[in-house]
C-alpha cells in the first residue's frame, strides 16, 4: 500500500471493479494504482501521514477511509 495525493480524476480497475479517485483525494492505494496513477500524472506519491495528518483526512468529507483514518479504498 501508498499513499498518494490524486491531481486530476482516475479510475483504477480490479478486475470487474473500478474505483474513482478524484482530484485532491489523499488516500492509501494499492502500488499497482499508485504506479499507474502517478506513470499518466494523475497523482503524486506522498509520505505517510502522522497521527495528526490522518485525523484530519479522517475529518475531510472526502476521504474514503475509516472511522480512524488508517484504512483507504484501493
Amino acid at each position: 500500500m501508498a499513499w498518494v495525493r490524486f491531481t486530476a480524476d482516475h479510475d483504477h480497475r480490479v478486475g470487474a471493479s473500478t474505483v474513482a479517485y478524484k482530484a485532491g483525494m489523499r488516500c492509501n492505494v494499492t502500488r499497482a494504482c499508485r504506479d499507474e496513477a502517478v506513470a499518466l500524472g494523475r497523482a503524486a506519491a506522498i509520505r505517510t501521514p502522522g497521527k495528526a495528518a490522518a485525523q484530519a483526512l479522517a475529518a475531510d468529507p472526502r476521504w474514503t477511509g475509516g472511522p480512524d483514518g488508517t484504512e483507504g479504498r484501493g
